[in-house]
């Protein structure tokens, strides 16, 4: 079950045309917390880089009251992704109003929000990643430019080491491994889904697109770092769809991406203490069943609750164990926040044994369980189903 808390955005964006809802759509939640405050919030981002109806972007929050304030007013059209690093949120402005001399990003911490825009040229800052020592920032600076930037001062002044070639585009990009490896998600000229890596000073890159059947990325795909890797999800063209088998995981270029885990639709990933989150459901009959999942190394999956809401979530997040998803859709929906009733983290074991690698023989062995008992192609997983853990005999069997 699922209980509505509110729609901040719907005094502001009313529900009389496709543009309006399309805007309140709660792109990502994030739970935050400055450093030495014990609160902590749910964010909330929303807005559309195609101009419609507003001409700002709303960031809202809410604690454990589940009262929804509004938190700060963005310089520009949509937030759709925000990151954290060392105690601080960053927020990539997207399309920000006034000069394109400059772009850039918001950041938020204990004493408030301040604006940041020393990007040169970044219409639409798209994403950012993080070292101790250095920041990146992926930005489209012309119609068929776009630009990995790096700031070794804080983000005072910033260089290029990455340009693209016409019409390439730079989406979401993460630091994963023990080399700080950057990894960037993209789209080539032809719309090729690509993934670039930098390595030390050295670039490579693969194409993707055998895990996106038509040929389209779109953000935000919840690229996460994870085991050494990135963890991300690919989408149909039109967001609102599902497909199923849509998580992967990518951690050697010459392996590849490996699919993960058997899931209907995956909607939004986040990574906690360790452990990777997933949401994913699809609609039946009007009403899109939805369930939460667990995995400390991708092989072995713990289902944590299902929960139906009216249209489909696009992001979710959890503050003190409790989890809350957003609404991302064309319909009068768009916007609501939902509590999942009853789907928590579960508490931490007195003593857990170190999950192994999750290399690509383990999770094609789990690919290769018996899900749900069908002796040929596997049927979808539906969070309607019940998961019952005999992983002792290596199965993972659902039933009604």
């Amino acid at each position: 079950m699922a209980t509505l808390i509110g729609n901040p955005n719907l005094k502001r964006l009313p529900a009389t045309s496709r543009e309006n809802n399309i805007e309140r759509s709660v792109w990502d939640m994030i739970e935050y917390a400055p450093p030495d405050d014990e609160g902590g919030q749910i964010l909330i981002g929303s807005g559309d880089h195609v101009p419609a109806g507003g001409l700002y972007a709303y960031v809202y929050a809410f604690g454990k009251d589940e009262v929804l304030k509004k938190d700060y007013v963005i310089d520009g059209l949509e937030v759709s992704i925000f990151r954290k690093h060392g105690g601080k949120l960053y927020v990539p402005n997207i399309d920000p109003r006034g000069t394109w001399g400059t772009g850039g990003y918001y950041v938020k911490d204990a004493d408030g929000w301040i604006e940041r825009r020393t990007i040169p040229n970044a219409i639409h800052c798209w994403d950012m990643a993080f070292l101790p020592d250095a920041i990146y920032a992926s930005a489209i600076v012309s119609r068929s430019e776009s630009r990995i930037f790096r700031s070794l001062d804080d983000g005072l002044t910033w260089d290029t080491i990455l340009k693209s070639p016409r019409l390439e585009r730079y989406r979401e990009m993460v630091v994963s491994g023990d080399d700080g490896d950057l990894f960037v998600l993209g789209t080539r000229a032809d719309k090729t889904p690509c993934i670039h890596k930098r390595h030390w000073a050295e670039w490579s890159s693969i194409d993707i697109d055998d895990r996106f059947p038509t040929g389209y990325l779109f953000p935000h795909c919840g690229l996460t770092a994870f085991k050494d890797g990135i963890v991300y999800m690919s989408h149909p063209k039109s967001k609102w769809e599902s497909e199923p088998n849509n998580l992967h995981y990518l951690k050697d270029f010459d392996e590849g991406a490996v699919p993960i885990g058997v899931f209907e639709g995956v909607k939004s990933i986040f990574v906690q203490d360790e452990v990777l989150y997933v949401m994913a459901g699809t609609k039946y009959d009007g009403i899109c069943e939805c369930g939460v999942f667990a995995s400390r190394d991708l092989v072995e999956w713990e289902g944590l609750g299902i929960f139906d809401v009216p249209c489909k979530p696009l992001s979710f997040a959890a503050l003190d164990g409790q989890f809350y998803c957003g609404i991302a859709d064309q319909s009068k929906h768009s916007g609501e926040i939902y509590r999942l009733d009853g789907i928590t983290i579960p508490e931490e074991p007195d003593a857990e044994p170190e999950p192994d690698e999750p290399t690509a023989e383990r999770i094609a062995v789990t690919l290769a369980w018996d899900l749900l008992a069908a002796p040929t192609q596997p049927k979808q997983v539906k969070p309607g189903d019940v998961w019952i853990d005999t992983s002792a005999d290596n199965t993972l069997k659902v039933g009604k």
